[in-house]
């Protein structure tokens, strides 16, 4: 499994516990495109962020800040192929 693919596994898992219905009925390949900011309440977006950041320290050994000083907009959150493309960038996989 590559890094990419690791990332992807974990992403969508996190999602998956924070919100069962976000990914039920969406093809596979239109996955990437599934909005992030606006599908969940402010609580569940804390929620998202802070899983997400400890899963991804768990699952890579990797500390990976989704939202870094001076940052604003939706950024990394997006939608979740710019969060797995964020992700794998910061932890070094430059070939997203």
């Amino acid at each position: 499994m590559t890094e990419k693919e690791r990332v992807e596994k974990v992403v969508y898992g996190v999602i998956g516990r924070i919100n069962k219905s976000l990914l039920k009925d969406v093809p596979f390949g239109e996955i990437r495109s599934v909005p992030i900011v606006g599908s969940f309440d402010s609580l569940a977006m804390v929620n998202l962020v802070v899983d997400l950041e400890e899963s991804i320290k768990q699952e890579f050994a990797k500390r990976v800040s989704l939202f870094g000083e001076g940052s604003s907009g939706p950024g990394p959150l997006k939608n979740i192929g710019s969060l797995v493309d964020y992700i794998c960038i910061h932890l070094g996989d430059r070939r997203v």
